[in-house]
């Protein structure tokens, strides 16, 4: 979201990429149809400063596109934050295992070309470079963004349904190498789980009042 601006910049407002992709991004990948645009005004100067802030606490990291072809990045659900211009920003359908078990959901934001991309995570933000045939195994909903391309699966936690389930992970994302993973270190289904004994009830129970 956008905290302060220039007085020189100028914003746009429209759907990226027509209504169809527009459409796509907001009611599939979890983000918004509209995307803001930010110019400098005619005539008043050569530069200008937005500052943007993510909703949740954590850090942001600016990603370099060099417009290599193939190349790129997938980003999660809330994980986008802003990119210059010359970004192309799609959304890809994963299949039905992935959507259904990966936390990610059935479609996901891809970014390609050549500019700079801005990504947000909640808490810290860990970078994992996998080797060629390294599989990296990232818990449900600690995934950021990882390199277009890269190969993933979902599956079980542990060796059994059981342990899966009684240990708390369930289903967890596998990548396999080479390419990049940006994880986070928090997660807001975490969060979501250590306030709910807090929250009140539709049936009048309060939480604590300690």
């Amino acid at each position: 979201m956008q905290v302060t601006l220039s007085h020189n910049v100028d914003i746009d407002v429209n759907m990226e990429g027509g209504v169809g992709s527009s459409l796509l991004r907001c009611c599939c990948a979890g983000e918004s149809a509209f995307f803001a645009h930010y110019r400098l005004k005619p005539g008043m100067g050569e530069r200008g400063d937005v500052l943007l802030a993510p909703g949740v606490p954590g850090e942001i990291i600016m990603l370099n596109l060099d417009g290599s072809p193939g190349r790129g990045w997938c980003i999660s659900k809330g994980s986008f934050l802003g990119c210059d211009h010359s970004i192309a920003i799609n959304v890809v359908m994963q299949g039905l295992a992935k959507g259904c078990c990966s936390g990610l959901g059935f479609f996901v934001m891809e970014a390609t070309g050549q500019g700079r991309l801005l990504l947000s995570s909640y808490g810290a933000l860990m970078r994992y470079e996998v080797q060629p045939g390294e599989v990296r195994t990232i818990d449900h909903g600690f995934v950021v963004a990882w390199s277009k391309g890269m190969q993933y699966e979902v599956g079980l936690a542990a060796t059994t349904i059981t342990s899966s389930f009684l240990s708390g992970e369930g289903f967890v994302t596998r990548f396999t190498g080479p390419g990049t993973v940006y994880v986070q270190t928090r997660s807001l289904r975490g969060l979501a789980r250590a306030l709910g004994p807090y929250l009140a009830t539709s049936g009048g129970g309060g939480g604590s009042s300690d």
